[in-house]
């Protein structure tokens, strides 16, 4: 059901918040490698899919990471720079109660 693949999605909205406040600087630099690969300098969700495991090592199964990818990446935002998803990942707690309805 919807109310279970959501319960889900925020699960793993604060597994990821949690392992990016010990990680931050990290993350940053991870974000900043998979942007200068891109020819717009910004990062979507094939970027993010990659660097949640292959990167930073969240060991998500397929439909987790898919799960969290569309929080950040709902079909009317494709893709984002860095000072974009940090906005979204220090407000994504209010952000995605308001996503879901």
């Amino acid at each position: 059901s919807s109310r279970v693949l959501w319960t889900l999605a925020v699960t793993q909205l604060k597994l990821f918040k949690e392992k990016m406040n010990t990680r931050r600087l990290y993350f940053h630099d991870v974000f900043r490698i998979l942007s200068d690969r891109s020819p717009d300098s910004l990062i979507g969700e094939k970027e993010f899919k990659s660097a949640l495991n292959d990167n930073l090592q969240m060991n998500f199964e397929d439909d987790e990471a898919m799960l969290l990818t569309r929080m950040f990446f709902p079909n009317s935002r494709k893709r984002l720079s860095l000072p974009e998803f940090k906005v979204l990942l220090d407000s994504s707690s209010s952000w995605a109660l308001s996503y879901n309805q």
